[in-house]
């Protein structure tokens, strides 16, 4: 049964389109770098010219002192730029070292393999209940960023996971992507958007996933355009679902209807899941907690 309107609202993470924003985020780390080889650069001049430095220190106290202060005040105020996330608000994943333990949970077969260019990738498949990332339990709002490729039938992801029977999956295929709810165990489709793009098997696609109070968008990069294929109210409380469960009495099909209660996917982890012959792999994962 369908609960999801499937309806694309813009506007709806404003925020997120802001340029500058997005640019200090993604430049964080070679703003960092760039700072680290200014103070070795300055290092290494204030070292090999310390017989002319020392003497302009000692007779020019004053103006030393009010550089000194000025430099000071003016890190203050560049610092939250050059490290905009506070700690524990980011994730990142390469797959260099493995499946950490402590890092990941997950069920099925979760394998780090090389790619045709000798990158590792996390590959998955069989795996019914899926895997999230342990340290972003607590996370409630965040931006999740990933490279994926299809290699049988789908490829998935969930969000908001608090653990491995409780989250929101999502499967994009070729021609359509469709939204599950893992309650307590059971996995009822409750949405199914078809698309128009373009996505061919064994060919890599960029995701961004946004989640922030009941909206969850899905954003994938096809030949270097954005496109928004999936936004809705997915994470907020929703109608229960009815779910049908099918048995045998002496060779008799019977099929009996229940409903449950479909919790509020508040907070929770992300990861990826994919079940039976459905096969994807994944690369180059990040992760920004939004406040």
């Amino acid at each position: 049964m369908d609960v999801l309107s499937n309806q694309v609202i813009e506007n709806v993470f404003p925020e997120e389109r802001r340029r500058f924003l997005q640019w200090l985020r993604e430049q964080k780390r070679r703003l960092i770098f760039w700072f680290a080889t200014l103070l070795v650069i300055l290092v290494l001049v204030f070292l090999r010219n310390i017989e002319l430095i020392v003497p302009y220190l000692v007779f020019n106290s004053q103006s030393a002192f009010n550089l000194i202060l000025v430099s000071w005040l003016l890190a203050i105020v560049l610092l939250p730029f050059w490290w905009p996330q506070k700690p524990g608000d980011f994730f990142s994943e390469n797959f260099k070292s493995g499946l950490d333990p402590r890092i990941w949970e997950y069920d099925g077969e979760w394998k780090i393999e090389l790619d045709e260019n000798g990158s590792p990738v996390l590959n998955v498949r069989n795996s019914n209940r899926g895997g999230l990332a342990l340290p972003c339990l607590a996370w409630t709002d965040y931006e999740l960023r990933f490279e994926t490729r299809i290699m049988k039938e789908w490829s998935g992801w969930i969000v908001r996971a608090s653990s491995l029977n409780d989250y929101v999956h999502q499967k994009l295929g070729p021609d359509r992507i469709v939204t599950l709810y893992r309650v307590s165990g059971m996995l009822p489709k409750v949405g199914e958007i078809k698309h128009d793009l373009s996505i061919e098997l064994k060919r890599w696609y960029k995701i961004r996933i946004l989640a922030r109070g009941d909206w969850l968008s899905v954003h994938i990069k096809i030949d270097g355009k954005d496109h928004l294929i999936f936004q809705d109210q997915a994470l907020g409380v929703k109608p229960p679902i009815e779910v049908q469960f099918s048995s045998k009495v002496i060779e008799i099909p019977i099929v009996q209807s229940k409903q449950i209660v479909t919790p509020s996917y508040r907070k929770g982890s992300f990861g990826f899941r994919l079940y039976d012959v459905e096969q994807a792999q994944y690369r180059k994962l990040k992760a920004y907690r939004l406040r």
